[in-house]
């Protein structure tokens, strides 16, 4: 199938003189066609351009820069034929101009955009359906953005009722990882294979399915990381280890580098400072738009300058948000603001368009657009001048740069906030052990990025789908104004929960009047209280983790102007929410899984409590029919004691589940014994070594490879004051590891147990000849959770919590296990001691 490239990545760079050098170097790529995205001011005349294409033999697909209404125009009085198709005219919504395009015969091409005036596909379906002539032109990343799998991009191209009227197919990738809203969201595009759209199983199903000379897929990179030119060759080279393309020709790629087709140089100087504007966006200072609009004064020479930004992803573009003024008493009127919000919207695919607005005295609007996405306009710059006394529009006009340069400034300023936001958010999440301490900072961090009266951040949770408060600051959620009483929203409930259901935002003022985003037209079922009487902004967010899922959603009421105004939330206020999001979201998750996982222990607790009791029972019963007391061995008919092991099995299960729940819920948990007078060898080793035999059995090891030393050391070795049924657990976990890290070999099974008397308590020793323990873990061995990651250790079973056990009841009587010897020296000995406090007084 044939495949274009869009030539998108090169931006506002490219002039009438460069397209022989770029045609030539998508030729020597191996793309058969290009869909033209710069505006026509930047093309040579239509003829001269096909005539280039056709040298090349390049296919002219379609052309997606500048308004329509100028496309139209230029195109005027074309003659299409076999050689030079006609190609389609690239549209985001229903623009000024289209009935009148389609009248004329010409091809409009829907293109469905996340963030445009259709930001679903069921929007962009409607219009498919009342223009039967409009042609389909789907985009791989904004359908995956949209539904967040690839399945339903694959299912989404592939539509029947849509393939027939699919003119192109652009690729395209994106990673959630950057976010969803303007600033953070286009970053998010990724070269073809580094994102996360599932690229090369859409590329398969692709070759499938979508055959045909005028099945044409198209490359789109949103911007360079690079330099375009180099950025558009290696996705060539992508694309050509996926038989998409043939092998680029690095040949021809150096002949057309030899030639050059250097564009025309701009040799008067800006008459603006740009490092002046960077620099104080480097530092990131609350100041940073006042002293960018005093920068634009001094270099145009306006009477008065107004920068503020676009809400126009959705809906009627408005003028709103930061604005920075020098000389404008106030702000535009809503008049001013409606026609200068539509002109820039309209010109937005061009940063050097100036609008110019009739209003009493002359107004000139420039457009700003987003640095890594030329198709999104970020901020307005509106300057009033009189023309009689300045040449304002004509400074602007001549040095195309400054809003370029006002646009970089701008990016690098919010990077910087997001950035600066991001680090002490993760500062935060280290300093909290609960979610609601956590979330409470949050918001206060929030509320002072933002600069805003008061955020609450509310949490979703799927298993109930519910929506409660998880952290506020200077303000108070009051629930219930639609009637009813509520401590939550639902999915899909009020503005809040209209934003969760939509998976995006909305911009309304308190009483839900004047929204953009697409939860406009809910009606507010709640309200809130501050401080400020004039409650009149509001910003609601979905958030959402580095996998995309929806977190929750926050509220933020009324920024504050640099004068101290109530002034209008916008769409960078999003990538400053979002910045802060993604870093709590994985402290919250873990808040989140240590509640689950206690909720779960305690229900265990709780369950295990009955089966306990009745074994208990029937201990007591057993003994009763036995008529057993005291176990004595010359009166038991059993050789050991094996219901009070039993007894004491179930005392230590009980005494552990208690000490796990408030390890778990983060209360101290300091094991407590309950000392009493035992002797080692027959109280504690033997029945262990009875217990293990079936598991000795198991492994073909006698229990005779087991040594005790001299019996009659044992003998003269003191009675222990210690926990009877904890020191059961560490024979029982000691010697369980010995046999379970022994050698394959039964000949080769060997454990050696004895016991010392020492001036300052006691000893005991475990000694066997398994497979040993590396030097390196001669401490870490006794650590929670770690186990020996090397040889035949790191494939046996376990979660590495014997040992810690066994050095913490050794410690809770004041005693100390070490590692003395290690698999270097032939065995692996462990050693106790325990100080004369454990040892009982003679009788």
């Amino acid at each position: 199938m044939p495949v274009a490239f869009q030539t998108i990545c090169w931006g506002d760079t490219l002039q009438a003189g460069d397209w022989p050098r770029v045609l030539d170097l998508l030729k020597a790529a191996g793309y058969a066609g290009v869909e033209i995205f710069q505006k026509p001011s930047a093309l040579p005349p239509p003829e001269e351009l096909y005539r280039l294409a056709g040298e090349r033999k390049l296919e002219i697909l379609g052309f997606s820069g500048g308004a329509l209404v100028e496309r139209v125009g230029w195109l005027e009085g074309i003659k299409f034929t076999k050689e030079a198709r006609k190609p389609y005219l690239y549209i985001e919504y229903w623009e000024p101009g289209s009935e009148e395009a389609l009248a004329q015969g010409l091809t409009l091409a829907l293109h469905y955009h996340h963030l445009s005036k259709l930001p679903s596909i069921e929007a962009a379906e409607e219009l498919l359906k009342k223009w039967p002539s409009l042609k389909w032109l789907p985009d791989t990343a904004h359908i995956f953005i949209g539904r967040q799998t690839t399945k339903h991009v694959i299912d989404t191209l592939f539509r029947p009722e849509l393939l027939g009227r699919t003119a192109a197919i652009h690729l395209k990738d994106w990673t959630p990882i950057y976010g969803r809203f303007s600033h953070r969201f286009t970053r998010g595009f990724r070269a073809l294979g580094d994102g996360e759209v599932g690229m090369r199983k859409i590329v398969g199903e692709i070759q499938k399915r979508f055959t045909g000379k005028d099945s044409w897929v198209v490359v789109e990179l949103d911007y360079a990381r690079s330099t375009p030119d180099e950025d558009m060759w290696g996705t060539a080279k992508t694309m050509a280890g996926w038989e998409m393309l043939p092998e680029p020709r690095e040949d021809l790629k150096a002949e057309v580098a030899r030639r050059g087709f250097p564009s025309p140089v701009q040799t008067e100087p800006p008459p603006f400072r740009a490092d002046l504007m960077f620099q104080k966006a480097s530092r990131c200072e609350d100041d940073f738009y006042p002293q960018l609009a005093s920068v634009l004064l001094n270099c145009t020479q306006a009477q008065e300058v107004l920068i503020c930004s676009l809400v126009s992803s959705t809906g009627q573009p408005t003028i709103r948000g930061r604005a920075a003024r020098v000389g404008f008493t106030e702000l535009l009127s809503r008049d001013e603001a409606k026609r200068i919000a539509r002109r820039a919207a309209e010109a937005k695919e061009s940063n050097v368009e100036v609008a110019q607005v009739e209003s009493e005295s002359t107004l000139l609007a420039v457009p700003v657009l987003n640095r890594f996405n030329p198709n999104l306009v970020r901020q307005v710059m509106v300057f009033r001048y009189d023309p009689q006394a300045s040449d304002a529009a004509e400074k602007v006009a001549k040095h195309p740069s400054l809003a370029a340069t006002v646009g970089d400034a701008v990016d690098v300023y919010l990077t910087e906030k997001c950035l600066s936001a991001a680090a002490r958010a993760a500062r935060l999440t280290t300093a909290f052990e609960s979610s609601k301490e956590l979330l409470d900072e949050t918001a206060k961090l929030l509320r002072e990025s933002l600069r805003c009266e008061g955020v609450t951040v509310f949490q979703w949770s799927p298993s109930t789908r519910r929506l409660k408060v998880g952290g506020t600051t200077g303000i108070n959620w009051l629930p219930g104004r639609d009637g009813r009483a509520r401590d939550h929203y639902e999915h899909g409930h009020g503005i809040t929960g209209a934003v969760l259901a939509s998976r995006s935002y909305a911009v309304h003022r308190h009483d839900s009047r004047d929204q953009t985003g697409p939860a406009r037209h809910v009606p507010a079922t709640s309200s809130e209280s501050v401080t400020t009487p004039m409650i009149d902004s509001c910003l609601s967010a979905c958030v959402f983790d580095r996998e995309d899922h929806r977190i929750g959603v926050v509220r933020c009421r009324n920024p504050i102007g640099q004068n101290g105004e109530i002034i209008y939330f916008c769409e960078d206020d999003l990538s400053i929410v979002e910045a802060v999001m993604q870093v709590v979201q994985p402290a919250l998750e873990t808040f989140d899984e240590d509640r689950r996982r206690r909720d779960a222990f305690t229900l265990l607790s709780h369950e295990l409590s009955n089966p306990i009791t009745a074994m208990r029972g029937a201990i007591v019963d057993t003994n009763k029919d036995l008529g057993l007391g005291e176990y004595d061995r010359d009166t038991s008919p059993f050789k050991y004691d094996y219901l009070g092991q039993m007894e004491g099995w179930l005392d230590l299960m009980v005494r552990q589940l208690k000490q796990y729940e408030m390890a778990i819920s983060g209360r101290k948990a300091p094991l407590t014994p309950r000392r009493q007078r035992v002797f080692f060898f027959a109280d504690i080793v033997a029945p262990v070594v009875s217990q293990l035999r079936a598991q000795l059995e198991q492994r073909g090891f006698s229990p005779k490879k087991i040594s005790y030393g001299e019996l009659e050391s044992w003998k003269s070795f003191p009675a222990l004051w210690v926990d009877k049924s904890m020191f059961v657990q560490v024979v029982f976990n000691v010697l369980g590891n010995a046999i379970k890290y022994a050698h394959s070999d039964p000949n080769r099974f060997s454990v050696r147990i004895w016991g010392e008397t020492l001036s300052d308590g006691v000893a005991i020793n475990f000694e066997d000849e398994g497979i040993g323990i590396p030097e390196d873990y001669r401490e870490t061995v006794f650590e929670r959770g770690e186990r020996v990651l090397e040889g035949a250790g790191a494939q046996m079973p376990g979660e590495g919590l014997g040992l810690w056990l066994v050095r913490r009841i050794i410690e809770s009587h004041d005693g100390q296990i070490k590692l003395v010897q290690w698999r270097g020296r032939g065995h692996t000995r462990f050693h106790i001691w325990l100080p004369n406090s454990a040892v009982a007084k003679r009788r």
